[in-house]
């Protein structure tokens, strides 16, 4: 493998020239720490030459394939503590695209597939008085937004809806950063460190997914345990009925870990600004984009659930 031009981690700044500067010296000499005359930006030489340090052990994006799921558990777990995933990410390691595609595209689609199999299961089990597991009074319809839809066509737009909410919150520091032309001045930050940071804040969607899963599992087992037993609503189609008794405990994890997933991305986001990318101004430039991220959602979509 050809070995990378020298740059500098931040900014992708051309070293070459101050590399070669070195063994003009009398007698020639590589320094410990170089600061980036482009961005300023302090970093050890050895981080930028040896390619043996833009490596990290445990990584997903640097793990063998054969240790890929060890990977993907100790890096999710990383990323619980945002302050313990920029400290040991750093901006001199190296990104492997084929690695963020996959924590980007594929595991949530995984996940979204799964949670609508294993919900579309227990379902169909209801249907059938496999699983017996319900409200033992009639569900309200339209307080879980019925109005005489097809529950497929009602599942799908929960769905969509779910993406949506989780859609702007995701992009907005990303989309702030690299368009405004104030926050590019002040940043001097490469797009690919910018779209590392987006694809691992996908998880608080993918973790979502995950306790949709865990959460029906658990209502499957446990009724196999101890049935309850669910009564249809008046008027209210019998498949919709066993949606609305699923929803009725999904609904309230939604409402605790929306918020929560929030603090998370707002947590997440200072210290890949403040800590890892060491911004000029970097605490006014994450209160900023903050404020642009989530008063929108607070103003909108949340603020309307809590209403309903």
């Amino acid at each position: 493998m050809p070995e990378r031009p020298a740059s500098c981690p931040r900014c992708g700044y051309d070293l070459a020239g101050e590399v070669a500067s070195w063994g003009r010296q009398a007698p020639a000499r590589c320094p410990m720490e170089l600061t980036c005359s482009e961005c300023g930006h302090g970093f050890l030489c050895r981080d930028a030459l040896n390619p043996k340090y833009q490596r990290l052990n445990g990584f997903w994006e640097h793990e063998p394939r054969g240790r890929r799921v060890r990977a993907f558990v100790r890096t999710l777990l990383w990323l619980a503590i945002p302050n313990l995933f920029w400290r040991r990410v750093r901006l001199h390691h190296e990104i492997r695209w084929r690695r963020l595609g996959v924590w980007a595209f594929g595991v949530p689609m995984v996940l979204i597939l799964a949670s609508i199999c294993v919900q579309a299961i227990f379902i169909k089990f209801m249907a059938i008085g496999v699983v017996h597991w319900g409200f033992t009074l009639a569900p309200t319809p339209a307080r879980y937004g019925y109005a005489g839809m097809h529950p497929a066509a009602w599942y799908a737009l929960d769905k969509l809806l779910t993406v949506l909410a989780f859609f702007w919150p995701l992009l907005a520091y990303p989309v702030m950063l690299t368009v405004l032309d104030t926050s590019r001045r002040w940043a001097k930050l490469r797009m690919a460190h910018v779209i590392r940071a987006t694809v691992y804040s996908t998880t608080v969607f993918s973790v979502f997914m995950m306790i949709e899963i865990g959460v029906v599992l658990w209502i499957a087992v446990s009724d196999l345990v101890e049935p309850t037993y669910l009564f249809s609503g008046v008027g209210v189609p019998l498949a919709m009925t066993h949606l609305i008794a699923l929803y009725g405990l999904l609904n309230p994890i939604w409402y605790v870990y929306y918020p929560l997933s929030l603090v998370w991305l707002a947590w997440y986001w200072n210290r890949a600004m403040v800590a890892n990318y060491r911004l000029h101004m970097g605490w006014p430039v994450w209160a900023l984009l903050s404020v642009i991220a989530f008063l929108p959602v607070m103003m909108t979509s949340y603020g309307t659930w809590i209403v309903i």
